[in-house]
């Protein structure tokens, strides 16, 4: 912990002193002394003493669990500096210091705020913290932390449907309660990042009737919700009859009538025009746009965002231009893809494959240096640079990023294995198998994705360096947990009877 110098000031309750825990509103003497732990923090974060800063915040926060403009907000910010100046993430000792999984909710969200304090991008210690605010009942922190959470899963792109499950009961636990204590504006607000996560996870198990249920119940509510208030320019002249009712409800459906999808995308429009500092109202209509994936229809919702994103100084919309750009080059790509497998002898369909995927592999380059730019600390932007440099054949300039990015947790396998592939490609053969055997005895499930791809590419560096027995022993084990993978099969077949790998 860096020192606190001689000026540190008083000492205040430690945040992990259980006795001081206090999730209800506190009295005010309880307040006011949170409120000193908070103003010698917001000092000691002046002075860049970031470490120090965030215990200070944390002993306040430890009195007062749901101050929110006194101290989470201020928290984050030194969070993301302390980050910014080259602080690490947390690593392996200090989140077991601070697990976030015990029954006790109050001292899981506590533990929660110490791990977002150090790695504020972290969408585990997000989710933490909604979900345990949402258990105490404290909304506020729920609305707080909801859109933080909504532009992390943005970024993060593809999500697993049991985190969004988790995500959106959790979300609709504080909707609840904002819309029980009739403040229907900041119920819609959470509502709002409902409905977004209810969509994915109807998108990730189209199959689970409960999602489907989950998107119906965010749309409604929140259409009822907004329905309560007439106050917010934002949803005034929307929602301020049935018609516009019945324009929300489908909106949220999947598959429109032709005429039904022009009428809503027509008034989206001239919505947005008379709003165009509303960036509500440009995502709903950028929505609408992008529904049916035709393209002239993506351009004019990329350059309004484009436009908007500038105009008002919001890089969170050409965040999803970016994202529109980047999803079409990729239907492009399987397109391309599915007509050469459909002739795999047709050389200039073969050619036309690969020019489209280093045009989508170009484009994604450039859009995650800029997403770099903007989020210099976020480690996960890196491991998915390494990759696209690493598609790119500019092996080279991807160890490194790849070596940065193992300080990532949830990458840090991942990018192992990248790392290890790498040295592979260069015929580093005997790198590459340190690299593979380490993170495989370190890796937990030997029969997770990646926990195969490493038995794969142990065997494969194996068999390259001459190592024969050794990698018919590892490609052994590798069928014996999943019999038809990749080509492993094969390998071990040819092995077994001589030839060469």
């Amino acid at each position: 912990m860096a020192q606190r110098g001689e000026e540190a000031g008083p000492v205040f309750p430690m945040a992990n002193d259980a006795t001081n825990f206090s999730a209800g509103e506190p009295s005010d003497s309880v307040k006011a002394t949170a409120q000193k732990c908070f103003d010698h923090a917001r000092k000691v974060g002046e002075a860049k003493n970031y470490d120090y800063a965030i215990e200070l915040y944390m002993q306040g926060l430890a009195l007062w669990t749901s101050a929110v403009e006194e101290g989470l907000k201020m928290l984050r910010v030194v969070g993301v500096a302390r980050r910014q100046a080259g602080k690490s993430a947390p690593g392996f000792l200090t989140v077991r210091k601070f697990p976030l999984g015990g029954k006790d909710a109050l001292k899981n969200l506590l533990a929660a705020y110490q791990l977002f304090a150090l790695d504020p991008l972290n969408s585990q210690y997000q989710e933490a913290i909604l979900v345990n605010a949402a258990k105490l009942g404290l909304a506020r922190v729920g609305l707080w932390i909801a859109p933080i959470l909504w532009e992390s899963f943005s970024r993060e792109g593809k999500m697993a449907g049991a985190r969004c499950e988790v995500i959106f009961i959790a979300l609709n636990e504080v909707g609840d309660r904002l819309q029980a204590a009739a403040d229907y504006k900041a119920a819609a607000e959470v509502f709002k990042v409902s409905q977004y996560f209810a969509d994915v996870w109807k998108q990730a198990q189209p199959d689970r009737p409960e999602a489907h249920r989950a998107v119906s119940a965010a749309s409604s509510k929140l259409t009822i919700v907004v329905g309560r208030f007439d106050t917010d320019e934002d949803f005034r002249s929307s929602l301020k009859n049935g018609e516009a009712q019945r324009d929300q409800h489908d909106r949220q459906r999947s598959v429109q009538q032709e005429d039904r999808l022009r009428e809503l995308i027509d008034k989206a429009r001239a919505d947005y025009r008379a709003n165009p500092n509303t960036p509500l109202k440009l995502l709903a209509l950028v929505d609408l746009l992008t529904r049916q994936e035709i393209e002239s229809e993506e351009d004019e919702a990329i350059a309004l965002l484009s436009e908007a994103s500038q105009r008002i100084q919001d890089y969170a919309l050409k965040f999803k231009a970016d994202d529109i750009r980047v999803r079409r080059l990729r239907r492009r790509e399987r397109e391309a893809i599915d007509k050469h497998r459909a002739a795999p002898q047709d050389a200039a369909l073969k050619h036309d494959a690969e020019r489209v995927r280093r045009s989508r592999v170009e484009e994604e380059l450039k859009v995650i240096e800029d997403r770099i730019a903007h989020y210099p600390t976020d480690m996960r932007l890196r491991y998915e640079l390494g990759v696209r440099l690493f598609e790119m054949g500019r092996i080279d300039d991807a160890i490194p990023v790849f070596q940065q990015a193992q300080s990532e947790p949830k990458r840090r396998d991942h990018a192992r294995l990248y790392i290890g592939r790498c040295f592979y490609e260069k015929k580093f053969y005997a790198q590459a198998e340190n690299v593979f055997r380490q993170t495989l005895g370190e890796h937990e499930l030997k029969n997770d994705e990646v926990g195969k791809e490493l038995q794969y590419w142990l065997a494969r560096a194996l068999d390259a360096a001459g190592k024969s027995a050794e990698a018919g022993g590892v490609y052994g084990q590798l069928i014996q947990i999943d019999y038809n993978y990749r080509d492993a099969r094969l390998r071990f077949e040819k092995l077994n009877d001589g030839g060469a790998g």
